[in-house]
């Protein structure tokens, strides 16, 4: 079908600058394809304005310049103003400087005039003669004299790129009355010279007869230029197509266009652009119209009526096909669907409607009906059977659920229950008269727990004459029961102690049930202590002991009195105070009578000193004698001894005095021992004798020392051979004269002093002849003792060794026992007789065993044949080199060099030193078979391939894996993978190695399968329990009928304590509470919860303390606020001191002093105590005499003392203490302490 249909359209791209796109368009053909159109389109430019300026403002346009000028209307010419009147530019004066000095013009900016242009204008010469003066123009009034001289006329002028400037008009010449001598209107062609991209335009006065003459002005100045020809085009077709762009460089064009198919004529706003040759844009837009192009409906043949039922547990009905659809066009169908593609259709009729569009968009419809049935019965659940515990049941809600109605079920229940049990039928019946029912059991026992509420708590006194209070009236408490109460008891004792006790209440009804309740009874102390004040004192000592006083109190007191640290002579009275733990106070007083006439005491801490004499000196100087302890309860006056400034060696006494303030005098003596503990100085001579004829040797004694000396006298010497064989002279004394002592030593004996030695220890050969060392020791009179070693040398200088009665000396004289080097080994088996350091020499070499490194001379060190267990002195054994690589085997780790090391082949089991045998490795893949746990490498490891049967060794032996798993048949206990056990199909009947074949089991008979079939693998998620709804509501996996969990995920449904609530929503998993209790709603349930009602006190402490452990509101008191009720405090005010003890038990205290020490053994105030004194690290105590003698100092105090002290037991009576509690000097605590035993 093909025709034409032709429209011509003219487009104006701007109504100012006049520019033109004429085209026309028209309808080629109409296809199945769409729409065809052809267009053609002209172009036709027109002038545009470049630049312009109308002298409205005072600023010229950019690139523009003048001489000075006025913009305004400044001269009220005679022929009127500009036609509208507005401001325009008059010349008022000229250039002032540069190259046209005194010259008037306005030059344009350069513009593009490549293409032809105009220049339109207004230009005016001035009319009115005015004969202003050079003084009035300087001054600023407006010349408006014209111009009348031939040179005076204004040239229009143009410059191309900067170049000169060229008049291409001047006609406007000097004759008044000329039409410019108003204002005249010009519109100027371009000059074919002033042709170009960059041209600027000069009106221009070459000359004036002076400032105030031949003005001219000029308004509302248009440079226009003629656009140039069109480079390329671009059509948008308003109708989504992507814009079209034709690379045509001309002003006209000529194209068709096909628009896609369609049922309608549309109409389209198409915009048509042109790029001119200067990248200029100009835009035009147009509408047209393009008919339709295909108008034939498609044709349809449909499907059949349908009746269905609902799908199951879904008032739907959801269908995978209704049909099938055919249809049929002049064209192309493009699509048939319906009003339903889900295929989901609700109960009763329903109209499906199809739809066939062509490409067109041409439709056609139809309509099916599929009718929805419901067959499927509601489901019924209801409440679990009852075993009631009270005399009134409630059954519970049984809910029902349908997959089209809301129902209620309805049941038979009576409305009592009698006693044993009942059967309760619940049914339901759905909209489509579908019935159900089902029945509950309801046994009815008495398992309720009876009521009681415990009466009021009892705040009492204790009795007079006791810590507790008896006979105490409890109340009675309100009880009640379901059913009847059998009996309330108590748990009260017979006397209540001071402080809050609990009675727990009980009541029990017929049926053996129970139920407690805690009531409290705080008992208090208001009965002061009694006191009675030691008896009066009279003393005549400052050690004054005011005894203890008599107390007595129905529970616990302390006591204190206000005794001075020093009575006065005369009577002192002294007021004691006794209170009891609650503040009951009671005081009575004694009286002390006070003279002094008491002895002072000494006490010599070290009573025997022994000390060691000054170096260099024979005596002791600069002794530190020790402290020395006075005592006297009213004062020391003088404590002085009679020591020597030098103490002698030995024994000497000091005499100690001291005096007290009243003249009394004690002496006491102390023993220094003074002890010399310095050696004597030795020095001695190397000695060179020679035997006399007879064979005697003399040794003086100022021939051997050379000085000796000691810090007090040398008493002894001696001299012995240097093994001690030989003793020349023992312990003998040092002479007077050094001179007369002589040491004589014959050839047959040893003499000293003429004292006659045994033969046997004396007897001296020539053998004996040289050099020997002998042991010269001094003795000094305390008995220290110093030791030397002098070279003794014996000569034969008269040849007494050669006479036949003695050996040569040197020699064996034929001895076959002879030992000429004293090594040990006779010179007859001695391979080095006169070496004693070798005697053996195994290979022959000249070099002695003891000095050579290869003793056999087989090429191995000693050492390395005793490192591999070869013999060092065998040449025919020595160590291993399996492989010759000249690594001995005990240092090769590879011995037979088949490139394992022996450790492997020791752990793999082959032979280390065989080349031929090594470890194997089947696969490979560098993993020796003995560590490889898959040798051959098939994905099965060894382990499973021998379980299985298969060659582990062989990578095409493989046990069978039918369904792919990873793992074998042999280990997979669902070989097929169909979700069904191996045992499970054998015991259905079915194959377990095709995943085809499964059982199909509904157990709990909600028409839910166990198993959908092998392509969904979906189970029923309440197996044993009716769900066709399969609710799932944490979406664990187990349907909510039987989930333990039902809000949170748990597939594992893990009950610890078999609660039937499952762990991950049971507030106690591992205590059996199906009641799931909780008081404070923690998620802790109050069976496991040790703090029920999160008040911060546990439950086991507020029924010990007397508070409600289920009332937040009820807290046992805690007086220091450390979590420890005080009920189980020992210490109630936190101070470190238990208050058994604290005098005051409700005051923190910072340190509790005790006053009175009793050393006695007892065990009772042995030591002077100061609790809480290791809180100060950095403290230190001080003891004194009353006097003010230091006797005692410590850091970091032990509460020791006297026990600590550095003396002897310390006299009873009165000493002062200060503790300085941060060793800075200051003492922070300071008292008394009165020490007895």
């Amino acid at each position: 079908m093909k025709f034409t249909k032709t429209l011509f359209f003219i487009l104006l791209i701007n109504q100012v600058v006049g520019q033109q796109i004429v085209g026309s368009f028209s309808t080629t053909s109409l296809t199945c394809s769409g729409t065809t159109l052809a267009f053609e389109v002209n172009f036709t430019p027109s002038e545009i304005s470049v630049t312009e300026f109308d002298f409205n403002e005072g600023v010229l346009p950019d690139g523009w310049v003048s001489s000075p000028y006025t913009v305004s209307t400044p001269c009220e010419s005679t022929t009127g103003d500009t036609n509208p009147a507005s401001s325009y530019f008059w010349a008022s004066s000229t250039q002032e400087s540069g190259p046209d000095i005194n010259k008037r013009f306005v030059i344009t900016s350069a513009v593009d005039v490549s293409q032809g242009g105009s220049i339109e204008f207004y230009i005016r010469y001035g009319d009115d003669d005015p004969q202003l003066n050079f003084s009035q123009v300087s001054n600023g009034e407006i010349s408006c004299e014209n111009p009348d001289l031939d040179d005076e006329e204004v040239k229009l002028q143009y410059s191309v790129n900067n170049g000169n400037w060229v008049t291409f008009y001047e006609d406007w010449d000097t004759i008044q009355g000329s039409a410019w001598y108003r204002w005249y209107f010009n519109d100027i062609p371009i000059p074919e010279g002033a042709k170009s991209n960059s041209t600027r335009f000069r009106w221009y006065q070459p000359s004036n007869s002076n400032i105030q003459y031949d003005n001219w002005g000029l308004d509302d100045i248009i440079v226009k230029a003629i656009p140039p020809p069109a480079a390329s085009w671009e059509f948008d077709y308003g109708n989504g197509e992507a814009t079209e762009t034709l690379l045509i460089p001309s002003n006209t064009v000529t194209f068709t266009h096909l628009f896609p198919p369609s049922n309608q004529s549309k109409s389209f706003v198409s915009t048509i652009s042109v790029t001119l040759t200067n990248n200029l844009t100009l835009s035009v837009t147009k509408t047209f119209l393009v008919e339709a192009s295909d108008i034939l409906l498609p044709s349809l043949e449909m499907p059949t009526e349908l009746t269905v039922d609902t799908d199951p547990g879904s008032c739907t009905a959801t269908l995978i096909s209704t049909g099938t659809v055919t249809a049929t066009d002049n064209c192309e169908v493009v699509s048939i669907v319906n009003d339903n593609p889900d295929l989901i259709f609700n109960l009763g009729e329903n109209l499906l409607t199809w739809t066939a569009t062509d490409s067109a968009s041409n439709t056609n419809t139809f309509t099916q009906k599929i009718t929805v049935i419901d067959q499927e019965p509601p489901v019924l659940i209801i409440p679990n059977h009852i075993n009631a515990g009270s005399c009134s049941v409630t059954l519970g809600m049984a809910t029902a659920t349908d997959n089209c109605d809301l129902l209620t079920p309805s049941n038979n229940a009576p409305a009592v229950f009698p006693l044993g049990e009942t059967a309760v039928v619940w049914q339901v019946t759905d909209a489509s008269g579908n019935t159900v029912s089902a029945t509950q059991l309801v046994t009815v026992s008495d398992t309720t727990a009876p009521l009681i509420s415990a009466p009021s708590n009892v705040n009492i006194s204790t009795d007079t004459d006791s810590c507790e209070a008896t006979a105490v009236d409890l109340g009675i408490p309100v009880t009640s029961d379901n059913c009847t109460v059998a009996s309330v008891l108590n748990n009260a004792p017979a006397s209540f102690p001071i402080g809050i006790t609990s009675v727990t209440w009980t009541v029990l009804d017929t049926a053996g049930n129970s139920a407690s309740v805690i009531q409290t009874v705080t008992v208090i102390d208001d009965i002061p202590p009694t006191l009675i004040a030691p008896p009066d004192v009279v003393s005549d000592s400052c050690a004054i002991v005011l005894g203890l006083p008599t107390l007595t109190d129905n529970c616990t007191l302390t006591y204190s009195n206000d005794a001075p640290e020093s009575f006065s002579t005369g009577i002192t009275v002294v007021t004691w105070t006794a209170s009891d733990s609650f503040g009951n106070t009671v005081t009575a007083t004694q009286n002390v009578s006070f003279s002094d006439n008491t002895l002072p005491t000494i006490l010599i801490q070290n009573q025997n000193i022994e000390v060691v004499a000054d170096r260099g000196s024979c005596f002791a100087s600069g002794i530190d004698l020790g402290s020395v302890i006075t005592n006297d309860d009213c004062g020391i006056d003088s404590v002085t001894n009679d020591a020597p400034l030098q103490f002698p060696i030995g024994d000497t006494l000091v005499t100690y005095t001291v005096v007290d303030v009243f003249g009394n005098t004690t002496t006491r003596v102390q023993t220094v021992t003074t002890v010399d503990t310095e050696s004597p100085v030795i020095l001695a001579n190397d000695i060179v004798l020679t035997l006399d004829s007879s064979g005697n040797v003399s040794i003086p004694y100022n021939l051997i020392d050379n000085g000796s000396y000691d810090n007090c006298t040398i008493a002894t010497y001696s001299i012995v051979s240097i093994d001690s064989a030989f003793v020349y002279a023992k312990e003998t004394p040092v002479p007077s004269r050094p001179s007369e002592e002589v040491i004589e030593v014959s050839k047959n004996s040893l003499n000293s002093k003429g004292k006659s030695v045994s033969s046997k220890n004396i007897s001296v050969n020539c053998a004996n002849l040289g050099t020997q060392q002998i042991i010269y020791s001094i003795t000094d009179s305390s008995g220290n003792t110093a030791s030397t070693t002098v070279n003794l040398t014996l000569t034969d200088d008269l040849d007494s060794c050669n006479s036949p009665s003695q050996p040569v000396s040197g020699s064996s004289g034929g001895n076959a026992n002879a030992d000429s080097d004293k090594d040990g080994v006779l010179d007859a088996a001695d391979a080095f007789p006169n070496d004693p350091t070798e005697w053996t020499d195994t290979d022959s070499d000249g070099i002695g065993n003891n000095a050579d490194t290869d003793d056999d001379g087989d090429g191995f060190l000693d050492t390395i044949e005793i490192f591999a267990s070869s013999d060092p002195l065998n040449i025919l054994d020595f160590p291993l080199d399996t492989d010759t690589d000249g690594i001995i085997n005990i240092l090769d780790e590879d011995d037979d060099n088949d490139g394992f090391t022996d450790v492997v082949e020791e752990a793999v089991g082959t032979d280390a030193l065989n080349v031929l045998q090594y470890p194997l490795d089947t696969d490979s893949d560098l993993i020796l078979d003995f560590y490889d746990s898959d040798d051959d490498n098939d994905g099965q490891s060894d382990e499973i391939e021998l379980f299985c049967g298969s060659d582990p060794l062989n990578n095409r032996s493989r046990a069978s894996d039918h369904d792919f798993d990873g793992i074998p048949n042999c280990l997979d206990l669902d070989d097929d993978n169909d979700g069904f056990e191996d045992q499970i199909e054998i015991e259905a009947g079915t194959n377990p190695l095709n995943v085809n074949e499964f059982p199909f089991e509904d157990g709990d008979g909600d028409g839910v399968p166990n198993s959908f079939g092998s392509l969904s693998r979906a189970t029923d998620n309440c197996p044993d329990i009716a769900n066709p709804d399969q609710l799932d509501t944490d979406e664990d996996g187990v349907g909510d009928a039987c989930d333990n969990c039902i809000n949170l995920e748990n597939e594992d449904q893990t009950d610890t304590d078999l609660d039937g609530i499952g762990d991950l929503c049971d507030v106690c998993p591992e205590e059996y509470n199906p009641e799931q209790e909780d008081y404070d709603r923690d998620l802790l349930g109050d069976l496991c919860d040790l703090d029920d009602d999160n008040d911060g006190q546990s439950d086991e402490d507020e029924l010990a303390c007397g508070s409600d452990p289920k009332d937040e509101n009820s807290l046992s008191p805690d007086f220091d606020g450390d979590g420890i009720l005080d009920c189980f405090d020992l210490d109630n005010d936190n101070d470190g001191i238990e208050d058994a003890i604290d005098p005051n038990p409700t005051v923190a205290d910072d340190l509790l002093i005790s006053e009175f020490v009793s050393d006695n053994g007892d065990g009772i105030n042995d030591r002077w105590t100061v609790l809480k004194i290791e809180e100060y690290s950095n403290h230190k105590v001080y003891i004194y005499t009353r006097v003010g003698v230091l006797i005692y100092e410590k850091n970091n105090y032990q509460n020791s003392w006297p026990e600590d002290a550095d003396q002897d037991r310390i006299p009873e009576g009165s000493y002062f203490y200060r503790i300085d509690l941060d060793s800075d000097g200051e003492a922070d605590k300071i008292g008394w302490i009165y020490l007895t035993r």
